[in-house]
């Protein structure tokens, strides 16, 4: 798919668009996510398995965050609690969006890795809430064949809208987080992934030219 959504597909199912609304003023828009109706609907995103190659490194995925239905026509904001976690967590009507990746080996083996929501603020309707999750890299994301990125378990029929992602290694603290971009990148870098852009049209610019997020430094 071409343009500001661009690299990203759903898992499971539901629809992409580009809502008309963003974090910052220097974005013309955000990634919607409709018509899930499954909890594991959800944004999507395909990794190069070459940049998880050294085990026991903690990359973190951050991003902002609303959570609506019927976005698109009687938008209706709506919350969660940051406080529900674990495995129990699947069915509770008001979980928070978690990170998870899955981990496909060559001879076809799938697993699961996933990384809970660590900012302990409470979530405001209608605000644009940060998302922070850090995994660490296993053996087996350092061998896969494939690995697929994707925001999760909000229950079904609730919108996602999500602004600002970036993804990298870290060693720094949470405040830090967000802070580093880099303006001068030129049309071609845009439309390039490699280890240090592992999120594609991370403010899902219409515009040419983006603010990219880096994984490296």
């Amino acid at each position: 798919m071409q343009g500001p959504v661009e690299g990203w597909t759903t898992n499971g199912g539901g629809s992409l668009s580009i809502f008309p609304d963003s974090r910052t003023d220097d974005s013309s828009g955000s990634l919607l996510v409709t018509d899930r109706e499954g909890r594991q609907f959800g944004p999507q995103l395909q990794i190069d398995p070459s940049c998880f190659g050294n085990a026991g490194t903690t990359i973190r995925l951050c991003a902002f965050m609303k959570l609506a239905t019927n976005a698109t026509g009687n938008y209706q904001a709506e919350t969660c609690d940051r406080d529900i976690k674990g495995p129990d967590s699947y069915g509770d009507p008001e979980v928070c969006p978690i990170l998870t990746f899955r981990v496909t080996q060559a001879d076809g083996t799938v697993n699961y890795v996933y990384g809970a929501n660590f900012v302990s603020d409470p979530w405001v309707a209608d605000n644009w809430n940060m998302f922070a999750a850090d995994i660490i890299i296993t053996e087996d994301m350092s061998n896969a064949t494939s690995i697929d990125m994707y925001i999760e378990r909000v229950r079904e029929n609730v919108d996602i809208i999500i602004d600002d992602a970036e993804m990298k290694e870290v060693a720094w603290n949470l405040d830090e987080l967000g802070n580093e971009r880099d303006a001068d990148i030129n049309e071609d870098e845009f439309h390039q992934v490699n280890c240090t852009h592992m999120v594609l049209n991370s403010d899902f610019e219409v515009r040419k030219t983006s603010i990219l997020s880096l994984v490296k430094r």
